[in-house]
C-alpha cells in the first residue's frame, strides 16, 4: 500500500501524541491494546476490532480482551460510535484525550481529530 507523505506525517504525529499524552496513565496491557487499535484505525481514528481478534493479537483470552476494551472506554481513550451488529464488531473511535484529563478544550487542538 502506498501512502502519501502528508498522510504518513499525520499518522506519525498521532502516534507520537498517543505515546506522549494518552498511554501515560494506562496499564501496559491497555497501552499495547491501544496500539493494536491504532494500527487498525483510519486517519480519523475509527476502527472495527473484535475482542477475539484483539485477544489473538496480544496472546490473551477473549474475556481479558473484553475487559481491556471496557477499561479503555472507562478511561476515555476509546468511544463506541456504532454498536455491534450480529457478527460485525463494534466501531470504536480513538479519542486522543490524555488520560490525566484533556488540556485542549478546543477539539481542533487535539492531535487525533475529533468526530463532528
Amino acid at each position: 500500500m502506498i501512502t502519501s507523505k502528508k498522510k504518513s506525517t499525520t499518522r506519525f504525529e498521532q502516534m507520537n501524541h498517543l505515546v506522549d499524552e494518552v498511554i501515560q496513565g494506562l496499564s501496559p496491557l491497555q497501552a499495547a491494546a491501544l496500539f493494536v487499535c491504532f494500527r487498525h484505525a483510519n486517519i480519523q481514528g475509527e476502527f472495527k476490532l473484535s475482542a477475539t481478534r484483539l485477544a489473538n493479537t496480544l496472546g490473551i483470552g477473549k474475556r481479558t480482551a473484553q475487559r481491556v476494551f471496557d477499561g479503555l472506554q472507562r478511561e476515555g481513550a476509546l468511544e463506541v460510535i456504532k454498536p455491534q451488529k450480529g457478527t460485525i464488531p463494534r466501531t470504536f473511535w480513538i479519542t486522543g484525550r490524555p488520560i490525566r484529563g484533556d488540556t485542549a478544550t478546543d477539539p481542533s487542538e487535539r492531535k487525533i481529530p475529533c468526530r463532528d
